[in-house]
């Protein structure tokens, strides 16, 4: 079957610092600057947002330097006034899902002055002990290092819940848990989405906030419901860090669609899928990160019951997490890093779902970034957008270390 298209009118300029583009109006606020004490953190990333009953919920990842690295957590904020003001994001009440242990040092860097920097990223199996070319430079501990990962939302019998993934090394996840949180700043219990609640003692002997984390919480006919909300292409975490994979409602996983995607592109596989949109014809359309410099894509013709394989599209991109959704006339947008590496943030919207015809710049000209740590970068990263009654917000990170919410009315798009 031939597919549609998906691009770009015009190309943006990769020669002008702003593409080529207009920039579209906005008000943007910092809601969390990122700081070296212990107690907050100077890594921040991975932000989502949402527009729940009235009021707008954004939370993201944390760590005291280094992305997805042992005690990395999660802190939320609320705004009850369209975004005007929001919840103290730095107080300890802020702490959405507590870290499962404290930061550790990474012995393969240091400072200026030869002091270690805080942080640790065993990315795979830190667990064996062991230096291989499959656990990369580890401290030999012969334990887990356990990290969380902000990873959505999820509304389920009128409430909602926060989702994080929580992984012993990021490409080694045990499970994904959720919590309730209210417009009066208060949060449910931290429930374990997988039947098979880890010891995180087991993991790690100095796993801290285990109670929290036990299994009391465990609620399986909530956590199914929950799950099965997480199966909807336009709800799906862009994250599954779960080795055997989170299936989706056709019977595939995230894993699945990649290693499909890595047997045609000579072992290179596809990252995080979008949620899904819908085009003027009713198709259904996620996009999926990669480093091929364009968007590649998956379309299903039964209101996302079954994908085809992930494709090539004419969309720019420097393989960055994309937001994409539909505006409430039925446009579509997508807010991602078209341009050069991610130092311009771009909304683009088409009439159709297929051809972007109005593109403009978002942010730009990034600050200069205010601490050192593992795989951080200048740029804007990992955009989230949500849609309330007049505005489309996107929340995004600056250099990995600061928050950000730009907000976009839609009289002005």
């Amino acid at each position: 079957m031939e597919h549609k298209m998906i691009s770009w009118s015009v190309l943006p300029d990769l020669e002008k610092e702003d593409l080529g583009l207009p920039t579209v109006k906005n008000e943007t606020i910092k809601l969390f600057n990122g700081t070296a004490e212990k107690a907050l953190g100077a890594f921040n990333l991975h932000p989502h947002i949402t527009y729940f009953d009235g009021v707008l919920y954004a939370h993201w990842s944390v760590h005291y330097r280094d992305e997805d690295s042992p005690g990395q957590y999660v802190r939320y904020a609320i705004s009850k006034d369209n975004g005007e003001t929001w919840s103290d994001p730095y107080s300890d009440n802020a702490i959405l899902f507590p870290p499962m242990e404290v930061p550790v040092a990474n012995p393969d860097e240091k400072d200026a002055d030869g002091v270690r920097i805080m942080g640790h990223r065993p990315h795979d199996r830190c667990g064996t002990g062991e230096h291989s070319d499959i656990s990369w430079m580890n401290d030999l501990c012969g334990y887990y290092h356990l990290m969380l990962c902000s990873n959505g939302f999820a509304e389920v019998d009128g409430h909602l819940y926060a989702i994080a993934e929580a992984a012993k090394g990021v490409n080694g996840g045990i499970g994904r848990v959720a919590r309730e949180i209210r417009a009066d700043g208060t949060k449910g219990k931290i429930l374990w989405l997988n039947e098979d609640v880890p010891d995180l003692r087991a993991l790690n002997p100095n796993a801290t906030n285990v109670k929290e984390y036990d299994n009391s919480g465990y609620d399986k006919e909530l956590a199914e419901k929950i799950i099965y909300y997480l199966t909807d292409p336009k709800h799906m975490p862009q994250w599954d860090m779960l080795p055997r994979g989170w299936k989706q409602r056709d019977g595939k996983t995230v894993h699945d669609w990649s290693r499909e995607f890595a047997s045609r592109h000579n072992g290179a596989g596809c990252g995080e899928t979008t949620y899904s949109y819908e085009a003027v014809d009713g198709t259904h359309i996620r996009f999926w990160r990669n480093n091929q410099k364009i968007q590649h894509v998956q379309y299903s013709y039964d209101k996302g019951e079954t994908w085809t394989n992930v494709l090539d599209t004419q969309f720019p991109d420097t393989g960055a997490r994309t937001s994409v959704g539909n505006l409430p006339d039925g446009r579509v947008y997508a807010v991602g890093n078209p341009g050069v590496k991610r130092m311009q943030l771009c909304l683009s919207i088409s009439k159709d779902g297929y051809l972007f015809d109005e593109n403009y710049i978002l942010a730009m000209k990034p600050e200069l970034m205010k601490y050192r740590g593992r795989a951080k970068g200048t740029g804007f990263h990992y955009p989230h957008s949500t849609l309330t009654e007049d505005s489309l917000f996107v929340i995004y990170s600056q250099n990995k270390e600061d928050i950000f919410i730009a907000k976009i009315r839609l009289a002005d798009i």
